[in-house]
């Protein structure tokens, strides 16, 4: 009780400053419009049922009907794909008191201001932490862009090619297994990407939900083997792993790309393209990845959409650690053989993606940066 107390005091004194969000909703409010295949919102009515008069002479009320997308709302996680089979998803089930928490609030509005399509980043959030702070756990970050002082049309801000408005970026990862890590700007998919079908399906439902601006091919395994004990088979399914499942994500999202006349899109290669000894089928559809990058750099390049390969030597990996035993005298031998004396590290990789997703690095396409 004393917490409420003390912020019903600090309201009461001015310590504490009440922020009204809200809109003043009319019939011309502006509503989010979809592509349209899909289906729309209705648009903010209200009908006067009596105002003091012979219909209710004490008092003044409405009927009103709107779409659950109108004006100042929280969505619920069952709203999107990423929430639908999640419990206690829908309004009428969440706590309450996760109604209630800390926030952050991050003034983008002058990169709004600038650009209409401004994304709240990781670096910016980043940025604002080295300012003020770690982010607490469960903290909600709201960005600031001052879209409200908009109005109508300017609000909507409609183009030819659909409404701009700013916004955080959204990754979405798929993998066999749910990722470590949780933030809400992540949205993680559960799928095998040996299964071609399964591949599709789940391509498909993203390309319906998200606008797909890049695509970053990041899984693979190695199952090294001398030539002796090498496996057909082995090939068949690192083909598919590292060459088929790429073609069936980057097809589901191709469209919007080329609408858009933007798009990045990487692969995850490796050394062991240029050969390596156990390295049969992993060698060969790594090497099929650089040819495959390569032709559809040539293909795609007047949509502005670039196609870039990183492929790093030894970094330290679980992948790594599968074959050589970590903290082992031969990954110390490793090291030394290695100019500047060390095994890469997953940031090394990380820096090199960056370089290639930046939306400025317009110029370069349908190469392969060896990190090692």
């Amino acid at each position: 009780m004393s917490t409420l107390m003390d912020l019903a005091s600090n309201i009461a004194t001015g310590q504490t400053k009440v922020v009204d969000l809200t809109h003043t909703l009319d019939p011309d409010f502006p509503v989010i419009i979809l592509p349209p295949e899909f289906g729309q919102c209705a648009r903010f009515r209200m009908e006067e049922i009596s105002c003091y008069d012979h219909r209710g002479p004490a008092w003044r009320w409405h009927n009103i009907s709107m779409s659950e997308h109108t004006g100042t709302h929280f969505d619920a996680p069952s709203h999107w794909i990423s929430g639908r089979d999640l419990p206690n998803a829908s309004v009428d089930e969440i706590d309450v008191q996760n109604f209630i928490g800390p926030i952050c609030v991050i003034d983008c509005s002058d990169g709004a201001n600038q650009n209409d399509d401004f994304e709240l980043t990781m670096d910016i959030i980043k940025d604002w932490e080295a300012m003020h702070g770690t982010i607490p756990p469960n903290t909600g970050v709201f960005m600031r862009t001052d879209w409200s002082k908009r109005k109508g049309i300017e609000y909507l801000n409609m183009k030819e090619d659909g409404p701009h408005s700013p916004g955080p970026t959204q990754v979405i990862c798929l993998a066999r297994n749910a990722p470590e890590i949780e933030h809400e700007n992540l949205t993680s998919y559960q799928v095998d990407l040996f299964d071609p079908d399964a591949t599709k399906s789940i391509a498909d439902k993203i390309a319906e939900t998200y606008d797909v601006t890049h695509v970053i091919h990041n899984a693979g395994i190695i199952l090294p083997n001398l030539l002796e004990d090498a496996d057909h088979s082995d090939i068949t399914r690192l083909s598919q792993l590292h060459l088929g499942a790429p073609l069936i994500l980057t097809q589901a999202f191709l469209s919007k790309m080329k609408t858009n006349q933007f798009g990045r899109i990487l692969f995850n290669g490796s050394r062991a393209a240029l050969g390596a000894p156990t390295r049969t089928a992993y060698g060969a559809s790594k090497a099929g990845i650089i040819g495959m990058a390569r032709t559809w750099a040539l293909e795609l390049a007047k949509y502005g959409i670039t196609v870039n390969v990183v492929a790093p030597g030894p970094i330290l990996t679980d992948n790594f650690w599968g074959i050589i035993d970590k903290d082992s005298p031969e990954q110390e031998a490793l090291a030394n053989r290695i100019p500047v004396g060390r095994i890469g590290e997953a940031d090394d990789v990380t820096r090199a993606f960056a370089f290639f997703c930046d939306p400025k690095n317009s110029f370069v396409t349908g190469q392969t940066l060896y990190v090692c």
